[in-house]
């Protein structure tokens, strides 16, 4: 009898780890289950990322209709034509060179690190100024943000959606930089000048390895789950006054106005911070040098900074 009861255990514990080793739908499950507040049968997302607001979206902001089945690339020349027509962006403060690490970029891992985001030595060590910065090291943690998020996280936390946003367009350029190099590459220009015997800096390893395996989307830079995605630019949809799914903004990120200096009323400023986070990577893919999407960037920052 007892012998049955424990064969009946280890069956009961080997289905529960089987369905386990799909992190990212097993978290979904236990979100909608969360969500359906019932004790009933869980509603499931679809993995698919939802793209069907884009089209309407983009036939408001610039007033013709995107052609029928118009490629992301497509899509997004249509975007930049739009984005051309804002002010030239300038930068808020005027410095020589760029920061290797920005202050919002340092305030966001110092408040998410071991949580949202993965903790670093090597950053630990920028933060108690052992480490000097490093833009491209900086790029490739950032890179592995990305790839690392869940869309629940987000939709929790607001102040990290609006620095994920802030890092996707910033880096975005650099990423496609970095791409130029293998692996062996970078690690022998970015990590062998680091390494001794105590500290091989593996960690950095592991982010240039998964930046440099092929997987899909991230041959033109980053790569997001399509749920990540979906969280990223809902928000933004919904601040606009089109139908989302609210499971993707439990808290609000962006309650701020459409800032002056872009010159367009809300709705389509978030309209238009949609379109460029939905196709920020083949904006920057077919215009590496343009700085109009960090309209956006800079807002994503403001918001970042305000959710405390």
């Amino acid at each position: 009898m007892r012998l049955g009861i424990l064969l009946a255990g280890l069956l009961v514990v080997a289905w529960a780890s089987a369905a386990l080793a799909d992190s990212e739908t097993s978290s979904i499950i236990i979100k909608e289950q969360q969500h359906s507040g019932t004790g009933g049968t869980p509603r499931f997302f679809d993995q698919q990322h939802n793209d069907s607001w884009a089209a309407d979206a983009l036939q408001e902001v610039s007033g013709t209709a995107p052609p029928a089945g118009a490629t992301a690339a497509q899509m997004a020349e249509l975007v930049y034509a739009e984005l051309a027509k804002l002010p030239t962006y300038g930068e808020k403060s005027v410095a020589m060179m760029p920061p290797a690490a920005p202050d919002w970029y340092m305030e966001g891992y110092g408040r998410y690190n071991g949580a949202t985001v993965a903790r670093s030595r090597y950053f630990d060590g920028v933060v108690k100024g052992t480490l000097e910065p490093n833009a491209d090291i900086a790029a490739l943690y950032a890179y592995w943000c990305l790839y690392d998020a869940e869309w629940f996280s987000l939709s929790r936390q607001p102040g990290f959606k609006a620095w994920l946003s802030a890092v996707a367009l910033t880096y975005a350029p650099q990423w496609l930089r970095l791409r130029g190099e293998s692996a062996d590459q970078l690690h022998t220009r970015l990590v062998a000048p680091l390494q001794t015997p105590d500290e091989p800096w593996r960690e950095i390893d592991n982010w240039i390895s998964r930046f440099s395996a092929p997987s899909g989307s991230g041959q033109l830079g980053a790569f997001i789950k399509p749920k990540v995605r979906d969280a990223l630019v809902e928000e933004l949809i919904a601040a606009a006054g089109m139908d989302a799914d609210q499971r993707f903004y439990e808290k609000r990120a962006y309650t701020a106005p459409a800032p002056e200096r872009v010159g367009l009323p809300d709705r389509k400023f978030f309209l238009l911070g949609a379109l460029t986070v939905e196709y920020f990577q083949e904006l920057y893919a077919a215009h590496p040098d343009t700085k109009q999407p960090l309209f956006f960037r800079d807002y994503f920052v403001d918001s970042f900074r305000a959710a405390r």
